[in-house]
C-alpha cells in the first residue's frame, strides 16, 4: 500500500495564501509551500489552488529523503486553465500548467530548476521538461480533444535506481500522454535523483493577470513508512523488553 508523502486538496477560507501553508494533512512533518519570485497570486478559492502568472509552489522533500530509502514516486494533482489563455504553446513550449519536480525551491526568472516533469498548454500540447529545457522531441505533442474549460488530472511515476531517477508512464485523465516516433511506447526521461529536491506545481503563463487552478496535489510512495504512532509504541516495547532481561537477570 503506497504511503503518502504530500496531500493538499487546499481546503481553506477565500484569501488564505498558499506560501507558508502546511499540507492538510501531511506526512511531512515541518515541511510548507515556498512561492517563487513571482508577485501575482497565489492564493485559495473555492477550496482550490488560484495561482497567477509564472508562479510557481514547492515543498522540500530533503528532510524526508534523507530519513528514509526511497524508491519510487508517484506524483498527480488536478489542474484548469480557463482562466489562461496565455498559456498557449504559441507563446512558447514552457507556457502551461506545470507538474512535477525541481532542483531548487525557485525558478529565478530563468527554468534551470525545472529538474524534471510535464506541461500541459491552454491549447492542448504536451511537452515534457528535463534538466531545464524541454525534450526537443517531445515538444508540443497535441492532446486530442483537450478542453482547457475542464478539470483534468496529470499524473508521473518516478523510479529511482543508484544516483539517477527515471520519468514515465505520464497519465491525463487516466489515459496514456500521446506517442511519437521518438517515444513510440510513451515519454520517459532520466536525471539524477539529487534533482528530486521540491516537488512542484506552476502556472506558466505569458499573460498577467491570468490565473490557473490547481487541487489534489498528492505525492505518494510505496516504500512502508512507519506512523509516529506506531514508531512510539515500537520504541516503548523495546524498552519493556530490555528491563524485563534484566529484571531476570537480577533474579
Amino acid at each position: 500500500m503506497a504511503t503518502t508523502v504530500i496531500s493538499d486538496t487546499f481546503t481553506a477560507a477565500d484569501g488564505t495564501a498558499i506560501p507558508g501553508r502546511t499540507p492538510s494533512p501531511t506526512d511531512l512533518p515541518g515541511s510548507i509551500w515556498t512561492q517563487g519570485t513571482s508577485n501575482y497570486e497565489n492564493d485559495i478559492k473555492s477550496d482550490t489552488a488560484v495561482l497567477g502568472a509564472s508562479t510557481t509552489d514547492t515543498i522540500a522533500l530533503n528532510t524526508f529523503t534523507a530519513t528514509y530509502s526511497i524508491t519510487s514516486y508517484t506524483i498527480s494533482d488536478q489542474f484548469n486553465l480557463s482562466n489562461d489563455s496565455g498559456a498557449t504553446s504559441s507563446n512558447g513550449p514552457e507556457r502551461g500548467a506545470f507538474l512535477g519536480f525541481f532542483n531548487s525551491s525557485d525558478l529565478n526568472g530563468t527554468y534551470t530548476s525545472i529538474a524534471g516533469g510535464m506541461i500541459i498548454s491552454y491549447d492542448g500540447t504536451a511537452t515534457a521538461w528535463e534538466n531545464g529545457s524541454q525534450i526537443g522531441n517531445y515538444n508540443g505533442v497535441s492532446i486530442s480533444n483537450f478542453n482547457a474549460a475542464n478539470n483534468h488530472t496529470l499524473s508521473m511515476d518516478v523510479a529511482i535506481s543508484g544516483t539517477n531517477a527515471t520519468f514515465s508512464n505520464f497519465l491525463l485523465d487516466g489515459t496514456a500522454l500521446p506517442t511519437n516516433t521518438n517515444y513510440p511506447s510513451g515519454v520517459s526521461f532520466t536525471i539524477s535523483t539529487s534533482d528530486l529536491a521540491y516537488p512542484a506545481f506552476y502556472n506558466s503563463s505569458a499573460t498577467a493577470g491570468n490565473t490557473a487552478t490547481f487541487d489534489n496535489f498528492l505525492l505518494t510512495t510505496p516504500t512502508v513508512i512507519p506512523e509516529p504512532a506506531t514508531v512510539g509504541l515500537l520504541g516503548l516495547g523495546a524498552m519493556g523488553l530490555l528491563l524485563t532481561m534484566r529484571r531476570r537477570r537480577t533474579t
